[in-house]
């Protein structure tokens, strides 16, 4: 609950001071290193609204939207935990998580045979094993020092730090369904099914074997015989391997400056430099920089990450708001009358003017919108009088507005073609 309120603070303050959304992202992905790491569950900060069970079959998807990834198939009589309702959808937490898939250069594998360890801050939860705007992150993310179970890796032959890995989501992690598939559970029943669900969910998933480090599977059988050894301290670096660690220092801070001005984004070369630094003179004070340096990369390549992925979802946004404004402009244009290929489309009526004589006119509406006349003697207008035509053919005037000694005239076509659309209408 501290950890969402710092967050919001942070939030609110730093967006009354006009930067750039690129500075806002910045500052606020830097802040988090200052924060003190805190399960999912904890970020929540709040219980449920309720508890449903499912009804039928249905997808959690990573946003609000039918066209959201799918992170998870529910079946029916699946317990949800419900945190928000939002325009026909809602935020749901499930027993035992969800499988998300999280990026492999952020994990480490520990004593416990296929748990992992988190080693950044502010980890994307993913529904597939990519970070375009197809694999939108969930909301709630990992932190360093949070471990987490593997169920699977996208490319096995692939080093661990190459590829993505997928994971059961840590309590606390939600994703969005629609409603109307589920039922309500009594409230008075609702947590201790929850909590009966939870313990079902984990006792459902093999457990995890502890891994045997090789230094105590090479032990003889007689572990008195084996020589007892105390443990010596880490020696420090000579005088060339503290050089080599000086030099690299240097190029990791020349990158960094220009990662930081936002001239570079030479990331994998500045994190490749102070892990040099870290490994040739591990108890250094600048071992202690790079530590934090690593760190600060994480938070930029996260923010360069985030920045991404949001441009990608407002073009995105973008196409899909062309796309229905086309789709409204052609269900508005259908019930033009000009609509399609015609100039003029209406009744033809027979008119006297001013001068006593005669012209025909186009009627749509219960207005005179157009004057034909027919020049080339193709088409005899009287034969259409009192059908609904089309007009195809020369604008020979404009339209011409009423004033002072002068009436108002409609636009004149020189009919080229003439389509009779329905027959004769009764007086």
């Amino acid at each position: 609950m501290k950890l969402q309120r710092t967050w919001t603070a942070w939030t609110d303050r730093i967006s009354k001071t006009g930067l750039s959304k690129s500075a806002v992202a910045l500052l606020l992905a830097l802040g988090c290193l200052a924060l003190t790491s805190a399960p999912v569950q904890a970020q929540s900060g709040r219980a449920p609204l309720r508890y449903e069970r499912v009804t039928k079959t249905t997808q959690l998807r990573n946003v609000a939207s039918r066209d959201g990834a799918v992170v998870s198939e529910l079946a029916p009589g699946t317990l949800v935990a419900v945190y928000e309702d939002r325009s026909g959808y809602q935020s749901v937490e499930v027993p035992g998580g969800m499988g998300v898939w999280i990026y492999g250069k952020y994990v480490r594998e520990t004593e416990v045979a296929g748990v992992l360890e988190i080693t950044a801050q502010n980890i994307n939860m993913r529904p597939l094993p990519s970070s375009d705007v197809s694999s939108f992150p969930l909301k709630e993310k990992l932190h360093r020092g949070d471990r987490v179970r593997m169920i699977t890796r996208a490319a096995p032959e692939r080093p661990l730090d190459s590829d993505w890995v997928k994971v059961w989501s840590p309590a606390g992690t939600r994703a969005w369904m629609r409603t109307g598939t589920t039922e309500a559970v009594p409230s008075s029943e609702g947590q201790k099914l929850w909590a009966s669900a939870v313990t079902a969910a984990s006792s459902a998933r093999p457990k995890p074997a502890t891994r045997v480090p090789s230094s105590v599977s090479s032990q003889p059988t007689n572990a008195s015989a084996a020589p007892k050894t105390t443990a010596q301290p880490a020696r420090p670096a000579t005088g060339a391997t503290a050089n080599q660690a000086k030099q690299a220092m240097t190029r990791a801070e020349a990158m960094m400056a220009d990662i930081r001005a936002g001239s570079s984004r030479e990331f994998a070369a500045a994190r490749a430099a102070y892990e040099d630094v870290v490994r040739l003179a591990p108890n250094s004070v600048d071992a202690g920089i790079a530590a934090s340096r690593l760190d600060e990369l994480t938070a930029r390549e996260d923010v360069v990450r985030l920045e991404a992925d949001m441009l990608a979802f407002e073009e995105r946004r973008r196409e899909e708001v062309a796309r229905a404004q086309a789709e409204l402009a052609a269900a508005q244009k259908s019930k033009d009358p000009l609509w399609g290929r015609l100039q003029a489309r209406g009744w033809l009526e027979r008119t006297e003017l001013e001068n006593d004589q005669t012209a025909y006119v186009i009627r749509w509406a219960g207005k005179i919108t157009t004057e034909v006349v027919c020049t080339s003697g193709r088409y005899d207008l009287s034969v259409f009088e009192g059908f609904e035509v089309g007009i195809t053919g020369v604008t020979t005037r404009a339209a011409i507005e009423a004033s002072l000694g002068q009436s108002a005239r409609p636009v004149r076509i020189d009919a080229s073609r003439i389509e009779v659309i329905s027959g004769r209408y009764k007086r």
